[in-house]
């Protein structure tokens, strides 16, 4: 499965299943992040082939009371993406079917969801195929591992450009 270094991470795993700790983290993340914005009205996609990740990303989005969906693959990702709208894409660019560059470029067309990829190497070095998604389009970049620490930062960040830019709209 999965090991967690840093303090309090494993006992995300024990507060994941749980309806009303979710519940109570969420109310806990508004009042103390007045300036991120409020998890509750995001949707996120999650694509990724491997299975551990995947619960790993979701786990930690949906304790901060995200809505999560995921995907296995790139072609998944997209007809995703053309039935329901997300605010945030969270991608592997290693996958089969379609890989995340080809997918990365693909979602570009279709939507104005920010793009998070994440690899860990692959047939590239980590930091060559990072930077080759960040010139495809993607709006940030994940290097595996990545704790929920990381994580997080990457998405609030990413979420709170969208307010952002939604209020200068």
């Amino acid at each position: 499965m999965f090991s967690h270094t840093e303090e309090g991470e494993a006992s995300l795993r024990i507060h994941f299943f749980s309806d009303c700790s979710r519940k109570m983290n969420a109310v806990a993340y508004r009042a103390q992040n007045v300036l991120c914005p409020a998890p509750v009205s995001f949707s996120i996609l999650i694509a990724d082939d491997d299975a551990g990740i995947c619960e790993f990303v979701e786990a930690v989005l949906a304790r901060e009371g995200y809505q999560t969906t995921v995907v296995n693959d790139g072609n998944q990702a997209i007809l995703s993406v053309r039935n329901k709208p997300f605010d945030l894409i969270i991608l592997d660019l290693f996958m089969p079917r379609k890989a995340g560059f080809q997918t990365i470029s693909a979602l570009r067309l279709q939507t104005r969801a920010k793009i998070i990829a994440m690899s860990g190497g692959g047939r590239f070095p980590t930091g060559d195929s990072l930077l080759i998604a960040s010139r495809l389009g993607a709006h940030a970049t994940l290097a595996k591992p990545f704790n929920a620490s990381q994580l997080l930062d990457v998405v609030r960040d990413l979420l709170l450009d969208n307010r952002t830019e939604a209020d200068a709209a």
